[in-house]
């Protein structure tokens, strides 16, 4: 059965996975890049829902796992003339392309350290901040209003999500 919900983060999966890459890279990898991000994220969003997680726009599957893929298809997949033509690397700097068309790895290393630096830089100057919400019960709203939905709670507008079911007419009408 078609779900658009899930139509739609496949696409912005896709975007998310291909963006690292899209200068040095050929079409075809970024269509792999693109469909392997879309389903990474099926496999991250259900791991999260799993281990209960509360990711309710589904972010974290979507930036951080299908990023790191694109990030990491960078190393695999540029090209030589891609790398030279967007960056102006000079033949004595290496051979620093993808390691899937003759590169020697440098770029991929470059690509590891970057995400490893990029997640130490997160966690360093957001884990003292969810500490502090945490400790002063800022982060969650209270349960009443996450029963009556945050729409109606706080803004007085009910969302088609929040509306009563209609049955369903026997009978067709024609206006």
């Amino acid at each position: 059965r078609w779900d658009v919900m899930q139509l739609c983060n496949g696409v912005l999966c896709g975007l998310v996975a291909v963006t690292p890459g899209c200068g040095v890279i050929d079409p075809w990898a970024g269509m792999l890049v693109a469909v392997f991000g879309a389903a990474l994220f099926l496999g991250c969003d259900a791991l999260m829902l799993k281990m209960q997680l509360d990711d309710v726009v589904a972010a974290v599957p979507m930036h951080l796992c299908c990023g790191i893929l694109g990030t990491l298809f960078v190393g695999l997949f540029a090209r030589e003339e891609y790398i030279k033509d967007f960056y102006g690397v000079s033949p004595e700097a290496g051979r620093r392309w993808g390691a899937f068309f003759g590169g020697d790895g440098k770029l991929l290393a470059a690509q590891i350290v970057a995400l490893l630096v990029t997640m130490l830089w997160v966690c360093l100057f957001f884990a003292p901040y969810f500490w502090v919400m945490r400790r002063f019960d800022l982060i969650r709203v209270p349960m009443e209003q996450e029963l009556a939905g945050l729409d109606a709670s706080k803004y007085g507008v009910i969302t088609t999500n929040e509306l009563p079911m209609m049955p369903k007419p026997r009978q067709k009408v024609y206006v």
